[in-house]
């Protein structure tokens, strides 16, 4: 049995010891090179392995990647039966960078407000339908403004409603209705024969 407390161990990319066998299969695995190759490439960067890594990537290249089925052939021919074999993959990112999520989120958000409209009608026929990303612009570019408009134009028989494949019984249907009505009733207060 091999006595493991006198083996010199290393600092592996997330703090864990290994040996320098251990790196040498590591870097044979994901690699390809030859163990000779691997040992050169420990030895030139002080047994670290990450810049082990990278070293190999540019002293060898691309053309130093094994192969599915012959690296797992290699892979376990050069890894003794006992030794724990960690799995590092140095080319997979951990979490996606914040940047795709960004995007990933801006492009659903671009969707839905594409995709979705704000329909104008009078007196029961539509008018006009149109994107909300527009709506959203107008709204920013002169809140006051559009406010105002839409107010003023509710008391002339207009209504709005949402409409879109996201929209189909949304409450905010209901409460863009109720408004309507509630200007309907104070336009027909002001216009009935009571005073």
């Amino acid at each position: 049995m091999i006595n493991t407390d006198k083996i010199e161990r290393f600092d592996g990319p997330d703090g864990e010891k290994f040996s320098n066998a251990e790196m040498i299969d590591m870097i044979v695995a994901k690699t390809g090179v030859t163990i000779e190759q691997a040992q050169e490439a420990l030895d030139k960067n002080n047994h670290d392995l990450i810049d082990a890594m990278i070293y190999v990537e540019r002293t060898y290249g691309q053309a130093s990647r094994p192969n599915t089925a012959a690296s797992d052939t290699n892979a376990s021919a050069n890894t003794s039966a006992n030794a724990p074999r960690p799995d590092f993959n140095f080319n997979e990112q951990k979490a996606a960078p914040s940047h795709d999520r960004f995007s990933e989120t801006a492009s659903r958000i671009g969707r839905y407000l594409l995709s979705n409209s704000l329909t104008i009608c009078h007196n029961g026929s539509e008018l006009t339908s149109i994107p909300l990303i527009i709506c959203i612009a107008a709204l920013l570019a002169s809140f006051s403004t559009v406010l105002v408009v839409m107010v003023i134009s509710l008391f002339f028989g207009v209504t709005y409603r949402i409409s879109g494949p996201d929209f189909s019984k949304s409450s905010l249907n209901i409460l863009l209705g109720s408004f309507s009505g509630m200007v309907r009733n104070i336009k027909n207060a002001f216009t009935s024969d009571k005073y």
